[in-house]
């Protein structure tokens, strides 16, 4: 059987293992490094949908008051922190003209918060602000209650208050 294998076959064995090692060691590569940098874009804020939804009734001096209700709406693409809601009576319209009488003016009329609500009333009345702390973390078009406890009232002061028959009593909503 070691007949079989002359000395002719073993080189051509041989030849065609050499070969072979020099086809695999020609399959060779680089090595190298790379990287790269993406941006994105950040939006920005819209501003809140503030809608007062407060039923008023006819307010007397001394006599009748109504809740102030409202909601806060996200009409961002993110979300937004809502701090702080605040309202301010602002000077009433159609008011009378009695020369004789004290003006009717925004210090005719007064917010009042019930003990525990969070709302805080400035002093006089004239604007009220509730604070969420931390912030109310409001998603894309989520909506907000305004707090329950805080109404509106005619206060009844020591001088007449005729130019302020028929008036009207404006205040203002506004959030952070």
């Amino acid at each position: 059987m070691l007949r079989r294998f002359t000395k002719k076959r073993v080189i051509l064995g041989l030849a065609a293992v050499a070969a072979l090692a020099l086809a695999a060691g020609a399959y060779a590569y680089f090595t190298s490094t790379g990287s790269t940098t993406s941006t994105a874009s950040v939006g920005s804020t819209l501003p809140w949908t503030v809608k007062d939804t407060s039923a008023p009734v006819t307010l007397y001096p001394g006599q009748g008051s109504f809740a102030i209700a409202g909601t806060v709406t996200n009409a961002s693409h993110g979300n937004q922190g809502l701090n702080t809601l605040t309202v301010t009576i602002n000077a009433p319209t159609n008011t009378g003209s009695i020369a004789s009488e004290a003006a009717c003016t925004a210090a005719d009329f007064g917010l009042s918060a019930t003990g525990g609500s969070g709302w805080v009333v400035a002093a006089g009345g004239d604007s009220a602000t509730y604070t969420w702390s931390p912030a109310n973390d409001v998603t894309p078009s989520g909506v907000v209650n305004y707090p329950s406890g805080l109404s509106l009232a005619m206060n009844d002061l020591t001088h007449a208050q005729d130019n302020c028959q028929n008036a009207t009593v404006n205040w203002g909503d506004s959030v952070n």
